[in-house]
């Protein structure tokens, strides 16, 4: 599930409008609407606080999941670039 329906699903759980959600995030109801549209993202800054609105960590709003096989991969893939140097 990508973030818009995301955000779409638990503001529909919380029994909030899209008036609440911008009200408390700082942005207009047109991009609240456009993110559960899939318009638009909200803007990366707003992660920590749409995850604490909603009461769960920023990796469950974004449905990433490290026992999912398809996340281990990739960070399997990319320890091979690990910075050595930063442990010296």
């Amino acid at each position: 599930m990508n973030i818009g329906k995301k955000i779409a699903q638990l503001r529909k759980e919380k029994g909030a409008t899209q008036e609440q959600l911008a009200s408390f995030f700082g942005v207009s109801v047109a991009a609240v609407s456009k993110w559960e549209t899939e318009s638009s993202l909200p803007d990366i800054t707003l992660l920590p606080l749409i995850a604490e609105f909603f009461e769960l960590s920023i990796d469950a709003l974004l449905d990433y999941d490290l026992s999912n096989e398809k996340y281990r991969m990739l960070k399997d893939h990319n320890n091979k670039y690990k910075c050595t140097f930063l442990n010296q």
